[in-house]
């Protein structure tokens, strides 16, 4: 085992499906064979795949155990490929940060999709998906007061509690976007951590746990690199950044 790869990994995903089509937001997508191969890479890698809420409490307790998350947000709930029969399949863990006030409705920034009901998301609780939130309404919490981010985060977790019965202690930040108000306004909300996007947080703030985006064309190469938090600095160089802006476009078509 090489002693050298980080310890910890917490991956977000949006949507599992197989065949989403040539749709413009289709980079959102993975399919399952890719999810499978994922899962397999973190294994053979030597990693323990655990809830987002239990990586919080390892990275608490100093635990260097290797562990990686799964996460998923929004709450995407795809028909073509449902998680929790593929979850099961692979016997893995996964936590899903919900927007509160968008359940059993259609996604506000995608016609295509729809978001879990109440129903749905108490199934998954019962079969031990960690539920946790994505906030009452998506907003860039970032540009709310201390106040409105507070009301805004309390909010989401009363409804998502009401729903599920049972504390919800977990959130990711729309967007991934926070700062120093914001975290304070997440702990005083009630929440024991919280996640970002894109690799930007720190592991030594709770408040701040990075994540790394996964997507239609993230190869096992690539989640190489973001195990290793070099994707997002690699990809931002110049030439590198023309590359993924012509791909993009390329899926776009």
């Amino acid at each position: 085992m090489n002693s050298a790869r980080p310890s910890r990994v917490i991956l977000v995903y949006h949507t599992i499906e197989a065949n989403p089509g040539r749709r413009a937001d289709r980079a959102l997508c993975v399919r399952p064979q890719l999810f499978r191969r994922h899962v397999a890479c973190l294994r053979r890698w030597g990693y323990r795949i655990v809830t987002f809420g239990d990586m919080a409490d390892a990275v608490a307790a100093g635990d260097p155990s290797r562990l990686a998350s799964l996460t998923f947000d929004d709450g995407f709930a795809s028909d073509a490929s449902p998680l929790l029969p593929l979850l099961q399949e692979l016997g893995v863990p996964a936590t899903i940060f919900v927007v509160a006030e968008w359940l059993g409705g259609p996604h506000r920034e995608f016609d295509w999709a729809r978001i879990y009901s109440g129903d749905e998301l108490r199934e998954l609780h019962q079969h031990g998906v960690e539920i946790g939130s994505h906030s009452a309404t998506h907003p860039h919490l970032s540009s709310l007061s201390f106040d409105e981010a507070k009301h805004e985060l309390a909010r989401s977790r009363a409804l998502l509690e009401s729903v599920i019965d049972a504390p919800v202690r977990v959130l990711a930040y729309p967007y991934g976007d926070a700062n120093t108000e914001t975290r304070q306004a997440v702990r005083a909300a009630g929440y024991k951590a919280a996640c970002r996007f894109r690799g930007e947080g720190s592991w030594d703030d709770l408040y701040d746990l990075p994540r790394q985006p996964m997507g239609w064309n993230t190869g096992t190469a690539a989640l190489r690199l973001k195990r290793d938090n070099r994707y997002e600095s690699l990809m931002n160089g110049r030439a590198l950044s023309s590359l993924r802006s012509l791909v993009w476009m390329i899926h776009r078509t």
